[in-house]
C-alpha cells in the first residue's frame, strides 16, 4: 500500500496488520479500532485522521519514521511501537 491516497477513508475495524504504508495519505481518514499492528508507518501523513493514537494497541509492533501525526506533530523516530 505504499503511496496509497486514503484520505477521507473510512477504515473502521480494517485489518492493516503488516501493511507498508510508506508515504500513504491517511489524511482524514477514520481510523476507529484499524489495526495496524506490526505495519511500516514511513513518511505515512495521519493528518486530521479521526480516532487514531499511537499508544494503543492497535499499533503494536509498528515501525514510525518521520510519520506526521493527527494533530499535525511528526514522529521523526525511528521509533518501534511496542
Amino acid at each position: 500500500m505504499r503511496n496509497a491516497q486514503l484520505g477521507v477513508a473510512d477504515l473502521t475495524t480494517a485489518c492493516l496488520e503488516s501493511a507498508n504504508l510508506t508515504r500513504a495519505s491517511l489524511r482524514g481518514a477514520n481510523l476507529f479500532q484499524a489495526d495496524l499492528s506490526m505495519a511500516l508507518l514511513i513518511e505515512t501523513n495521519f493528518a486530521s485522521a479521526i480516532n487514531f493514537n499511537i499508544s494503543y494497541e492497535n499499533t503494536d509492533g509498528a515501525f514510525f519514521w518521520k510519520t506526521i501525526l493527527p494533530d499535525g506533530t511528526v514522529e521523526v523516530g525511528p521509533r518501534y511501537n511496542s
